[in-house]
């Protein structure tokens, strides 16, 4: 975790309320009792992932109000950055904007864009797990819908840095072949951020620092192939 990613998840323990649930309650079906009370037995900070997995699957959804969830975000926003938890960071990022976020407080909105500009300037500085590049930025997309403008967090993967082209070249691979035959990004948990992933194929299909990135994984197929093959297939393997 980088100091300002640490600093960033500082400001969500500050800017997010410190006042413990008295009770959440949650569907029957899918959730039990024990489990709920597992969330308010001790303050936030202190709360495992095995408390909160369920729970930053099923918040809002089936579990809880949005204020419940404005007081656990702190506490999952830091497992979810440690990589400790099983939900999908997209899904966990997600349920701000299904909370109607852009209604919230001026300073949880802003903690949140803090919050948002640290891991999209990590691009920038660390080559990140393959995996995990494309799953962050879509992260981010969701995090960000309706709050203000996707363009600037996509900067750091064109900084003239060995970690952002590292991770350019990820972000291409991964969705050149979604981009061009189906005029979407790769990863379907866009579909409820439409204003970011309208911003992220504009960007992605404009920006030169693209098309650059292409022509290297095509010359690293040939010599690794010896053949011209099709951009984005078995892209998690390489």
């Amino acid at each position: 975790m980088t100091v300002e990613i640490r600093q960033a998840v500082e400001r969500q323990y500050a800017a997010f309320p410190h006042r413990v649930p008295q009770r959440v309650e949650g569907c029957e079906c899918c959730t039990t009792p024990a489990q709920c009370d597992a969330l308010i037995r001790s303050s936030r900070e202190h709360l495992a992932a095995t408390d909160l997995d369920f729970y930053a699957l099923k918040a809002i959804t089936t579990v809880g109000t949005v204020d419940d969830f404005r007081y656990f975000w702190p506490r999952l926003v830091e497992l979810a950055i440690d990589d400790s938890l099983i939900t999908d960071r997209e899904v966990l990022f997600g349920k701000p904007l299904y909370g109607h976020h852009d209604t919230w407080p001026p300073a949880e909105r802003a903690a949140m864009l803090a919050l948002a500009e640290a891991l999209s300037a990590r691009f920038a500085e660390e080559a990140i797990d393959e995996d995990a590049v494309d799953s962050w930025l879509c992260a981010i997309g969701r995090l960000t819908e309706t709050l203000t403008d996707f363009r600037p967090f996509l900067a750091s993967f064109t900084q003239p840095t060995d970690a952002a082209w590292t991770n350019l070249l990820v972000l291409t691979d991964r969705n050149w072949e979604a981009v061009e035959r189906r005029n979407r990004p790769a990863s379907a948990f866009w579909n409820d951020a439409p204003t970011a992933a309208a911003t992220f194929l504009t960007w992605f299909r404009a920006h030169p620092q693209i098309q650059a990135a292409r022509a290297a994984l095509d010359q690293r197929d040939r010599e690794l192939y010896g053949a011209e093959p099709t951009r984005g297939s078995n892209s998690s393997s390489r």
